[in-house]
């Protein structure tokens, strides 16, 4: 047996010192410096002064057009021969303008050392023209063989920092950007720069580009345009001047290209360069290049051989540090040097180092074959090193991965389909069964068996080969294959077919009645069916597949046109009700019956409320069935896309609306309800169910049966002769109601003529002939009608307003002092205070009777505002307990303000406009739960009040009235309908207050100090 130390080896080889030293010179030369060829000028102002005579004046601005192009001038000769043409313009339709403020650069300043002595600048300069102004100047007939200088620069002498001109080169190959630095200058990129004029003659800024390389054709365009920014979008300045200047040929940087990046995998561990580098030709001395390479980053330590200085040398890598290595060509002529990197990326070994044998592990089979070429011509596999020789070298990598053992790896399998990952389960070499995506580790390299375990209902995958290397997860996958059977459907009756159609649940194709559809994987599955207009389709029917069989299945479609019926619904349900919807909202509702011995899906059939069509979803029979004989509430909510199959996209008008039910073509009519004005919590249905008489039910029988007869009838609605509006003599009121023998009641002091059962109230008058109302002053008449066995009306309010008797309201016309108009209390209690303030109604006199006409209030002044009138009891506004305008208890909170009936009328300005009126809900409104100033209430005896439209106050009272007030009051806004509408007495920051020196006079003491 050969043994030997590894420590003894090692110490052996690093003795073996090998010095290289390589010293690389380089030597710093001039720049050569470009033969400038000609020089031109040119004034863009084409102005007087001291502009040389040999410096052209070519431009355009204003009407100043006929000047716009010809060819430059050699400054030096004043020759034109061989010489560029330069052509000015402006955009279509957009003039650029001159103006004064010009000037010259200071001495010193860059402009000045280009242009000082040659080009005049003063007294003018070109300014902006309209918004978009722009001015292009373009020079054609160049050498695209040369190079060019070009530099310009625009003055304003005043302080207008905010205009900024953007100046763009186009149209050339290449350029370099060496505009000034100075303050003037606000950026730079290589094809643009902005500059401001403003303050630009002691500065001297200029825009130069140099080395431009124009196009083929010989040209090149510079643009001048104000920047977005700049002030108002459009005020800057074009070019004043510009120089332009033809170099002879520069110099270019050599042209490097290292190669692709490359990537090698250990032993292998030598890469020889494969670059390409152009150059002109031109350097010092013209026509050679130097090279060398270095390393910009690695984890260890290479070789360039035979030089790291030349063009592709061979890399050698360490063998023990894998990773990337950036190695970087730099190239010089001389004069101009440039450098490009390429990564090669070394992988570490698959087996270890030292394995001369190939099986990943290093042991005395390794050391033998070693040994057996040892100094050997040519080499074999045993040169580790890839030095081309087997030599001490190699014997030291093999100790170093003495008996490593790198026969290691991992296995992970996928199975599918997902349905078969239950029970499918996979191994390797017979060893313990895995799960779907679980790994193996630590498997020897080399060549496995993976098998698949049996499982029902599928074909497992065939046995698989898989070759495991070291320190690699390998991937595969295994697929089984279910086991199938076929389905036939069978549709009854003949007359649904073909419309009638089947499919399995998911799937995208419907199949005919008998139809057969092969390949079914093996299991339960379930069949839906097409809707046909007109017809029933029956519930999705469950089916098992058994493997290598037809299945059959038989289904039977019924006819629906007259089997549904809307039942019942209400058009104003709340919370008194208690019907509720499954997130406990009081929404309108509208119940379906099925008076049919079948159970029938509404799924895929419309509502609809006249003007919107709505579809009820299909797929969600457990909530759409109506089942035989039973009942089913939609929801008229306009809330179908956020809340469920069962809710509607429109609600139902109180005042009349249709209902339609449509079968699944959305035309055929299966029944339809239309309807007048409903009641708040009183439902509409038939009696008995499915009849075609209709009732008013007070108790309604939402999902249930209508097992008594409501009212048949309610008595129409009264109206009144004349109406409302503004008088100023005195007249009779007709009121006349179409119900046969129903009594009218009326009332003219504000109180309600019936209460909430229907039954005449002690103030109310009965109507006829002999007792009409007679008007002489402003007021408000209300009247109901009622008969026996019917639905009274809802209270009508009709305010007539008397504008005089207004101006002089609560006011004694001998002494002019505020009178109590009979019926309303004396005294209000101060809820600052909490003592009693004499109660004012009156219309302030002294603006009434003003000394000055000009500021009396008349009638005509009354016109020209809208007038609100909010009609009530007298005791529920001033009843000191339960007032809502003098008990301040009652208001503390505006979120839970007292709230009553109440009469709510608009009148547009000169009375022959907008007539509005809907009974409401009325609040006070100001204040805050905890405090605030309108709290304490009578700061100002005038407060703001809170009419709130819907159908029943927060204490469950009916208001008569509609949920919203749908009219369209502003005629320059979109909003149609009104939950609420604030009438706001301007108490906070106003002149408004009772106290002497409090708000009112502050605000007059601020106005006199700030004026």
């Amino acid at each position: 047996m050969l043994t030997f130390g590894c420590k003894a080896l090692r110490d052996w080889f690093n003795k073996r010192i090998t010095v290289c030293l390589v010293v690389l010179f380089f030597f710093s030369v001039p720049l050569s410096v470009a033969d400038i060829i000609w020089t031109v000028y040119n004034d863009c102002l084409d102005e007087g002064g001291f502009t040389q005579p040999n410096v052209t004046r070519w431009t355009i601005y204003n009407n100043h057009t006929g000047n716009y192009t010809g060819a430059l001038k050699n400054f030096a000769t004043g020759s034109t021969v061989g010489m560029p043409t330069v052509t000015f313009s402006m955009e279509v339709g957009i003039s650029v303008s001159t103006g004064s403020g010009g000037g010259n650069p200071a001495a010193g300043t860059p402009a000045d050392a280009i242009f000082g002595g040659i080009v005049d600048s003063s007294p003018n300069n070109l300014l902006y023209g309209g918004s978009g102004w722009a001015q292009e100047i373009t020079f054609s007939n160049l050498d695209p063989d040369l190079t060019y200088t070009f530099v310009a620069a625009a003055f304003r002498n005043s302080d207008y920092t905010q205009r900024k001109t953007l100046v763009t080169i186009s149209g050339h190959q290449s350029a370099v950007n060496n505009s000034s630095d100075g303050p003037m200058i606000v950026s730079k990129t290589s094809n643009t720069t902005i500059f401001k004029a403003a303050n630009n003659v002691p500065i001297g800024d200029v825009v130069r580009w140099d080395d431009i390389v124009p196009a083929p054709d010989g040209t090149f365009t510079i643009r001048s345009e104000a920047t977005a920014d700049s002030q108002s979008g459009y005020k800057a300045y074009p070019l004043n001047g510009f120089m332009l200047q033809a170099v002879g040929q520069v110099n270019q940087s050599p042209q490097v290209n290292a190669g692709s990046d490359v990537e090698i995998t250990l032993p292998t561990r030598s890469v020889t360069m494969n670059t390409t580098v152009t150059d002109d030709g031109l350097g010092n001395p013209s026509g050679t290049l130097a090279y060398h390479w270095s390393v910009v980053n690695g984890p260890g330590d290479v070789v360039f051989g035979p030089s790291a200085d030349i063009q592709n040398p061979a890399v050698r890598f360490p063998l023990d540090k894998s990773g990337t290595y950036i190695l970087q060509l730099t190239v010089t002529d001389g004069e101009l040097e440039n450098s490009d990197d390429i990564a090669i990326t070394v992988y570490p070994s698959d087996c270890p180092l030292g394995d001369v044998s190939g099986d990943c592990i290093v042991d005395i089979q390794d050391l033998v074959e070693l040994g057996s070429q040892w100094l050997a011509d040519p080499v074999g596999n045993a040169d580790i090193t890839g030095d081309d020789s087997v030599n001490l070298d190699d014997l030291l990598w093999l100790a170093e991965g003495w008996l490593q053992n790198w026969q290691k790896g991992s296995l992970q399998i996928f199975l599918y389909p997902e349905q078969a990952r239950p029970s499918a389960l996979w191994r390797v070499d017979g060893g313990s069964w895995h799960n779907h995506d679980d790994t193996v580790e630590d498997l020897p390299i080399g060549s496995h068996t993976v098998e698949f375990l049996d499982i029902d209902d599928f074909d497992k995958p065939a046995n698989l080969n898989v070759e495991i290397l070291h320190d690699q997860l390998f991937q595969t996958d295994g697929t089984y294959t279910p086991h199938t059977g076929s389905l036939r459907v069978t549709i009854a009756p003949g007359d649904v077919l073909p419309d009638a159609q089947w499919r399995r649940v998911g799937q995208t194709q419907w199949l005919s009645s008998g139809q057969t559809e092969d390949n079914i994987p093996v299991g339960p599955h379930s069949v839906e069916f097409s809707l046909v207009s007109g017809w029933q389709s029956p519930a999705t029917a469950e089916v098992f597949i058994n493997q290598n069989s037809l299945t059959t299945l038989s289904a039977t479609y019924y006819s629906v046109n007259a089997a549904l019926v809307i039942n019942e619904f209400m058009s104003a349900n709340n919370e008194v009700t208690g019907i509720a919807d499954e997130y406990g909202e009081f929404d309108d509702w509208i119940e379906i019956y099925n008076p049919s011995d079948m159970d029938i899906n509404l799924g895929g059939m419309y509502l609809s409320d006249g003007d919107n069509l709505c579809q009820i979803p299909t797929g969600f029979a457990a909530q759409t069935i109506v089942s035989s004989g039973g009942y089913l509430l939609l929801w008229a909510d306009g809330e179908l896309a956020t809340e469920g199959p069962l809710h509607l996209n429109f609600s139902l008008d109180i005042d009349g609306d249709s209902i339609t039910l449509f079968d699944t073509n959305g035309t055929s009519v299966i029944d339809t309800i239309n309807f007048d004005g409903q009641l708040p919590i009183v439902s509409y249905g038939r009696f008995p169910d499915a009849a075609d008489d209709w009732y008013f039910f007070e108790i309604p029988t939402a999902n249930a049966q209508n097992d008594q007869i409501g009212i048949a009838n309610r008595v129409a609605d009264t109206t009144f002769s004349p109406d409302r509006g503004f008088y100023s003599t005195p007249f009779e009121v007709t009121i006349t109601c179409e119900t046969p023998d129903a009594k009218i009641y009326y009332t003219t002091d504000c109180s309600d003529p019936i209460d909430t059962d229907g039954n005449p109230t002690v103030s109310a008058q009965l109507y006829n002939d002999a007792s009409k109302p007679q008007v002489a002053t402003t007021t408000s008449l209300r009247a109901a009608a009622i008969k026996a066995d019917m639905i009274s009306t809802n209270i009508d309010t009709q305010t007539y307003i008397f504008l005089d008797d207004v101006l002089n309201q609560a006011t004694d016309p001998a002494t002019g002092q505020k009178i109590v108009p009979a019926g309303y209390p004396t005294t209000w209690l101060s809820g600052g205070t909490g003592e009693a303030v004499t109660a004012d109604y009156q219309v302030d006199p002294e603006i009434v009777n003003h000394s000055d006409p000009a500021n009396q209030l008349t009638s005509a002044d009354l016109r020209e505002i809208p007038t609100i009138c909010m009609t009530m009891d007298t005791d529920h506004w001033f009843d000191p307990n339960d007032g809502i305008y003098v008990n301040e208890a009652l208001n503390y909170n505006v979120a839970e303000s007292k709230e009553y009936s109440c009469s709510f009328e608009y009148f547009d300005p000169d009375g022959s406009g907008k007539d509005i009126q809907q009974n409401c809900a009325v609040a006070m409104a100001g204040g805050v739960s905890g405090g605030g100033t309108s709290l304490n209430r009578w700061k100002t005896f005038k407060l703001s009040m809170r009419p709130r439209f819907k159908q029943v106050t927060d204490d469950g009272l009916v208001t008569g009235g509609g949920s919203k007030l749908r009219e369209r009051i502003f005629p320059d806004s979109p909003v149609n309908d009104f939950d609420s509408i604030v009438l706001d007495a301007v108490l906070n920051y106003s002149w408004l207050h009772r106290s002497q020196y409090t708000q009112a006079q502050y605000v007059q003491d601020q106005a006199v100090s700030d004026f």
